[in-house]
């Protein structure tokens, strides 16, 4: 009986124990383990972006107000030629921009191209300079930087 009882007490400190050693293990900041791994950009955009969420965008256009977002879109739905002319005359008058890359939050969906080109605008925030700052984004208008 007496070896039943010390086996037992050993089984309990054994479950009790196991745990600790787990936790001592773990990382000290459990609220970031628990985050999902961000994924690397799809080959292929995607069709809905979350808004109000920080993502990294590739070859976006930067503009300065909806207005001429929306130009440079609308030229995007007429062709190719005639997108790369309207960005010509945007980014001389220094309007728009083209980034390789660039980090945004967008906050509202604002104008979607019907032609299959898929040119959309946003109102985002966006990193500029380790700053955030309000401006208008067009995703799809032009082919990747040239």
């Amino acid at each position: 009986m007496l070896q039943l009882t010390k086996l037992g007490a050993a089984i309990v400190a054994g479950a009790m124990i196991m745990p600790l050693a787990a936790l001592a293990a773990a990382p000290d900041n459990l609220g970031d383990a628990a985050v999902a791994p961000k994924t690397a950009p799809a080959l292929i955009s995607p069709l809905e972006y979350r808004l109000g969420t920080e993502m990294v965008v590739r070859d976006w256009v930067l503009c300065v107000s909806e207005t001429v977002a929306e130009t440079l879109a609308k030229a995007r739905a007429v062709g190719v030629e005639e997108a790369l002319a309207a960005y010509s005359d945007l980014k001389a008058s220094k309007s728009c921009g083209q980034f390789a890359q660039m980090r945004v939050v967008l906050r509202k969906s604002l104008y979607a191209s019907a032609a299959e080109d898929n040119a959309r605008v946003f109102s985002a925030a966006v990193s500029i300079g380790g700053h955030w700052a309000n401006a208008f984004v067009v995703e799809g208008s032009l082919p990747a930087e040239h």
